[in-house]
């Protein structure tokens, strides 16, 4: 009897140690406070020689939120050149992009000043109910690109054009992103009705590239971005070649540019890429590059060096 009465009382106290550990755990559960969420200025901008400067400010949200990205469009965006104050970038509406999230149909543009190579740019950014934020951002020097040759070539029952290029290769280390675009035109009517055409616009596509300095993979269009340096190059010149599928030719012109990045620039690209194809399942958490003060987003100097193609006739 008594053995049954001793059994009796351990399972009691047993149930009242279990009662007593989630009690606990509820108490501490209830006690932890979680900081409040302070949104911080988003700046966005990759500006380039001889090109107005193009600053996109929005905030940032929380994790779980999911309202609707929207631009701060009464931000104060002010421009220093070598520290020099020199303009106030003015806010509108980007006539080019159509649909889309709003956040990128406002931009606030530079009226005056453009971009020149070797000058450093510095942004401060201000707007009602949020921390001021700076960044600061060098244009560097432009690198030499040139089309040599170009052929159709038959690979994997498909029909590639290949290209061959040459690229100036500088005495300092320096950091490059390799794109192809195809070109449509951008057309306006001239005083008789009749055509003109004023410019091109870029749609990026993928392509193939085998080099031992560049890579050796294919480009995939929203998923990476093709960085490289010169740092294995030992000719003042580097030959190499990319090969562009048919099917992803849309228009008879096709542009290559050679983008010498500033050192944001680059940062910026290698740490998003990781981001863009990082399984969080089986590895860390990527946090992408910033050089945006007090906020989040990017400010960069980029110099391009463009080479075009015309394939008239040769698509049909």
């Amino acid at each position: 009897m008594k053995t049954f009465h001793r059994y009796k009382y351990s399972k009691l106290l047993a149930a009242l140690l279990i009662v007593a550990f989630f009690i606990s755990c509820s108490e501490k559960y209830h006690d932890l406070e979680l900081p409040d969420f302070e949104p911080k200025l988003v700046v966005n901008s990759f500006f380039r020689e001889g090109k107005p400067f193009r600053v996109s400010v929005s905030n940032s949200q929380g994790r779980n939120n999911t309202n609707k990205l929207f631009p701060v469009v009464g931000a104060q965006v002010d421009l220093y050149e070598d520290n020099i104050w020199v303009e106030a970038l003015e806010g509108s509406r980007d006539p080019e992009i159509a649909g889309g999230d709003s956040i990128w149909k406002w931009f606030f543009y530079s009226c005056e000043v453009l971009p020149r190579e070797g000058h450093t740019y510095r942004l401060e950014v201000s707007a009602e109910g949020f921390a001021s934020v700076t960044a600061e951002s060098t244009i560097p020097p432009r690198t030499e690109l040139e089309i040599i040759d170009t052929s159709w070539i038959k690979r994997d029952y498909d029909k590639f054009l290949k290209v061959d290029l040459e690229m100036e290769n500088p005495d300092d280390k320096r950091w490059f992103q390799l794109i192809v675009s195809n070109l449509s035109y951008i057309l306006e009517f001239d005083s008789l009705q009749n055509d003109v055409i004023v410019g091109y616009k870029d749609h990026g596509t993928t392509f193939d590239i085998n080099d031992p300095v560049i890579g050796l993979r294919e480009q995939r269009l929203n998923e990476d971005y093709l960085v490289f340096s010169n740092e294995l190059m030992s000719e003042k010149i580097h030959p190499f070649s990319v090969e562009i599928s048919r099917s992803k030719i849309i228009y008879e012109m096709v542009g290559i540019d050679l983008v010498t990045l500033s050192d944001e620039a680059y940062k910026y690209m290698v740490t998003l890429t990781d981001f863009k194809n990082n399984d969080m399942r089986y590895s860390e958490p990527v946090k992408i590059f910033t050089n945006v003060n007090g906020g989040y987003g990017i400010f960069a100097g980029i110099n391009v060096e463009c080479d075009t193609i015309n394939l008239f006739n040769q698509l049909y």
